[in-house]
């Protein structure tokens, strides 16, 4: 079964992605994304060491999640750092943008 300490991982392969899904699956873990050289899944961590020896299996590498922490120049200019510290960050906002191009 599932558990929170399983790690979130993407298993690149040469073969054999639904053997790997099955194993994954039997061991506990969860097979979230099956593609034609890839498994997308989270693994209990006891299992990570016999997966990345399992035949067909290229690397196995964890998955990061998105890290909002990059500040662009433009912050400082627009004076953004003194609008979050008063806890307007934009938070649940959603922003459309409509491209023409460029020339």
């Amino acid at each position: 079964m599932y558990s929170e300490t399983s790690v979130a991982v993407t298993v690149r392969l040469s073969s054999g992605a639904d053997a790997i899904a099955a194993f994954i699956t039997k061991g506990g873990g969860i097979a979230a994304n099956v593609g034609e050289d890839y498994v997308e899944a989270y693994v209990p961590p006891p299992l990570l060491a016999e997966l990345s020896e399992f035949a067909g299996v290229l690397r196995v590498d964890t998955i990061i999640p998105p890290q909002p922490s990059v500040v662009s120049q433009s912050a400082a200019v627009h004076d953004a750092p003194a609008w979050n510290a008063r806890g307007l960050t934009g938070a649940g906002v959603k922003v459309g943008i409509i491209d023409g191009g460029f020339e």
